[in-house]
């Protein structure tokens, strides 16, 4: 199992979290943890207050210029993500290749920590999972949840 793989292991035992049998309780609530701890060990060169600022002052470039309701608050497009309306995106790309200009080297690091990250990411994870036997696997658990956790399953 890859690294990237815990992600959607870790989201697989929050959906089965509720199911009832002891043993099977245990098992998620000890590889949830575990998961956890590997995830936030992966995290941490993510998260430097340089690159904290740099993101906090592109939300605020794109807050600018993106769509905002009767409150003054921003409009998610379909993604998520801010909307920018058509009208304003060529300022708004302006004002965020100044800021890319401005803050050259912190980009260029953020790229290098970014990259290292990824390649983190496709390594072998070294988390050893607590595996359950199948006799463990309440009876009203689905295949689709059941092929989330397929990884702790003997």
């Amino acid at each position: 199992m890859k690294n990237k793989d815990l992600f959607d292991l870790r989201t697989g035992l929050g959906q089965v979290a509720n199911l009832k049998g002891a043993k099977f309780a245990y098992a998620v609530a000890k590889n949830h943890k575990l998961i956890n701890a590997e995830i936030e060990s992966l995290q941490k060169g993510l998260q430097s207050d340089e690159l904290k600022d740099l993101e906090a002052k592109e939300r605020e470039i794109y807050k600018k210029y993106c769509r905002m309701d009767e409150a003054g608050e921003p409009i998610p497009d379909a993604k998520g993500n801010f909307d920018i309306p058509e009208e304003n995106k060529k300022a708004c790309d302006t004002a965020l290749a100044t800021l890319k200009e401005e803050n050259k080297e912190s980009y260029e690091a953020r790229e290098a920590v970014v990259k290292d990250y990824n390649e983190l990411l496709d390594e072998d994870s070294s988390v050893e999972l607590f595996k359950i036997p199948e006799s463990y696997l309440p009876e009203e658990i689905s295949g689709a949840q059941t092929a989330q956790i397929f990884e702790i399953i003997k």
